[in-house]
């Protein structure tokens, strides 16, 4: 495949990087509902209006995502997008069963969502923490269900039991650390101070462990991925790997100056500002990686798998 993207390319890249939000606001926002709200329903609702934001954002990717496959093979222009014949074929495909499965998921935690929106709206008492734990197992399911498609799609389908095992691991750790962005930085705004400060010391330690999982996953990943290290700068995969490389760089970079430095300053007066701001630099990284990953991942393959 040419690096440089076409039409149809650019159209499932765009939608990868719009799925790509989906799974994060969906696995971050529900993480930090369970575990880093300070409970109040103003934030509640924010952060459930972010839940639903991204699965409606993720939805709808999937959908357009599949019609330009089967617009890029109708090869009939635009309105081979809506081919019918060829669209059953694909469904009957890896394609269909990702798409469908994907399109699941979405629709499940859309209607937990709107379920615990009314919840809210109609709920004078403040929700306990048994009520968090259970918000966190309903969104899980679609969380695993999103996480196990990418073992199926793409490269990630031709790699050994192990290397799918990474993929899903990768992507389960890369959401919910970047999905948690957003919430992190409301919650930086909180007047509480207290709330923030053990919110932030928490996401800290776990943040952590998912590193971890986060940076293994992805070492299993390349060892299957590459045929040889000399493919890092030999191929386009590699190069556009050791890209992604550096803007994860970047964002340990910044998360560890956020644990290391401005959560432990936040009893100062400007603390939660200055972690505010490094939040947001943090999601703009953020959002250069997943573009980056939708890149090479959609236009590159490695070059075991070429051919």
């Amino acid at each position: 495949m040419d690096v440089m993207p076409g039409g149809w390319e650019l159209t499932v890249l765009f939608s990868k990087g719009c799925l790509y939000f989906g799974i994060a606001s969906l696995a971050g926002g529900s993480l930090c509902l369970w575990q880093f709200s300070d409970g109040r329903r103003s934030t509640v609702g924010q952060l459930l209006n972010y839940i639903m934001l991204g699965t409606l954002v993720g939805f709808q990717a999937v959908i357009v995502s599949f019609l330009a496959q089967v617009g890029q093979l109708n090869g009939a222009g635009v309105g081979g997008m809506f081919d019918w014949n060829m669209a059953r074929l694909l469904l009957d495909t890896n394609l269909g069963d990702v798409t469908l499965l994907r399109l699941a998921a979405f629709v499940w935690a859309l209607l937990a969502t709107l379920l615990y929106l009314r919840q809210l709206a109609f709920s004078l008492k403040p929700f306990s923490q048994r009520f968090y734990a259970r918000l966190a197992l309903v969104y899980a399911a679609p969380v695993l269900m999103l996480a196990a498609t990418f073992r199926l799609a793409g490269h990630a389908s031709l790699l050994a039991v192990s290397g799918q095992l990474a993929v899903m691991l990768h992507v389960l750790a890369a959401a919910a650390w970047i999905g948690s962005l957003y919430p992190l930085l409301l919650l930086s705004r909180s007047s509480d101070q207290a709330s923030l400060q053990v919110g932030m010391r928490r996401f800290g330690n776990l943040a952590a462990w998912v590193l971890v999982l986060l940076i293994g996953a992805g070492f299993v990943m390349s060892l299957q991925l590459l045929g040889a290290v000399s493919e890092l700068v030999t191929t386009a995969y590699g190069r556009a790997l050791l890209l992604k490389l550096a803007g994860v760089t970047v964002l340990l970079g910044i998360a560890g100056l956020n644990k290391f430095v401005h959560v432990p300053a936040l009893e100062q007066a400007a603390g939660a500002g200055r972690l505010g701001r490094s939040i947001q630099w943090e999601m703009l990284a953020a959002l250069l990686v997943l573009a980056t990953t939708a890149y090479f991942s959609t236009q590159v393959g490695p070059l075991e798998h070429q051919g």
